[in-house]
């Protein structure tokens, strides 16, 4: 049974499509309407702030369905391979809609108020970076990776940037796997 979106529902993935595709200056608010079938001043009934607004409640609900999602893959059992593997598929979008959401999301902050963007990158970072980072501190720690637990940064924006990369091919469902242990491998210490 097919889910109906609300009108606010619909407004936001169209916008989110737009940001996806051409970035915060390329979103227009009256093609938001038109797409969604409404009049552009019934975009402003449901986001008065109007497209600052907008762009702030797309991407905190990215956000919080990100954070979700990485929660539940670092929840996984298994080794670090195994959980760096289902980490790197719960970033990255199957259906290649909202694929470099991340950068686009991060451009527009330059062209927002300073209040809007402190919010947004303290739950980008709190929500999306810390955990990831916290297991590669972890993993550091431990001596299963080579470095200083300061290090961890560095890790995870390389790891979620290669993450973010992985194209979902139906002939290679192995490929985020492998590009998990490649990514692994130049992590590990080197046997003696």
């Amino acid at each position: 049974m097919a889910t109906t979106l609300t009108t606010r529902e619909q407004i936001k993935d169209v916008f989110a499509r737009q940001l996806a595709a051409g970035g915060y200056l390329a979103a227009s608010l009256d093609l938001v309407a038109r797409e969604t079938g409404i009049k552009k001043p019934s975009v402003y009934h449901h986001f008065p702030g109007g497209k600052e607004a907008l762009l702030a409640e797309v991407g905190n609900d990215y956000i919080a369905t990100q954070h979700a999602k990485i929660i539940a893959a670092m929840a996984t059992e298994g080794d670090l391979v195994t959980r760096l593997t289902a980490l790197a598929v719960a970033v990255v979008d199957p259906t290649g809609v909202l694929a470099g959401f991340d950068d686009r999301l991060f451009d527009a902050l330059s062209h927002i108020d300073d209040g809007t963007r402190t919010a947004i990158s303290r739950a980008y970072v709190t929500q999306l970076l810390d955990p990831v980072e916290a297991l590669f501190r972890d993993e550091l720690t431990s001596g299963e990776l080579v470095g200083s637990p300061s290090d961890s940064a560095l890790l995870t924006n390389a790891f979620l940037h290669m993450a973010r990369g992985i194209t979902f091919r139906p002939d290679d469902p192995d490929l985020p796997q492998q590009l998990v242990t490649l990514f692994c491998d130049g992590a590990r210490p080197r046997p003696q």
